[in-house]
């Protein structure tokens, strides 16, 4: 798997965009890498562009993820915003992780393009 993140300075998001097979280990180096960023940039706005990542996470670990993430140091004061394309498989996951991460104080939002992920993330519809 690949990724890019960047911190969009002006409105304080940290920017992703991944592509290839989304393993848990991968799942773990590009959170791990924006939490880095985000820390030093004192950010709690996530944008994960998941349109290309062809999900190798299983439904256990979908459910455990969210004590991975906050092991790793997401705290409940930020948002996430995945977005990810039209496949209903992966939409299931997509929302099934969205649910458990709500149930663990996470607050994660999906969409199917980055403008109305970007407007969430900035207070907007």
């Amino acid at each position: 798997m690949g990724w890019d993140i960047e911190i969009s300075e002006p409105d304080g998001i940290i920017h992703a965009v991944a592509s290839g097979e989304f393993t848990m280990d991968a799942v773990r180096r590009i959170t791990s890498e924006g939490m880095e960023m985000a820390l030093k940039h004192g950010v709690t706005k996530f944008l994960a562009d998941l349109r290309a990542v062809t999900s190798r996470v299983s439904t256990v670990q979908i459910y455990l993820l969210p004590k991975v993430l906050d092991a790793l140091g997401l705290s409940c004061d930020s948002r996430v915003a995945l977005v990810i394309a039209k496949d209903p498989k992966q939409e299931c996951d997509y929302r099934f992780y969205q649910t458990v991460s709500g149930n663990q104080g996470f607050v994660v939002g999906l969409f199917h393009e980055p403008h109305a992920a970007r407007q969430w993330l900035m207070g907007g519809v």
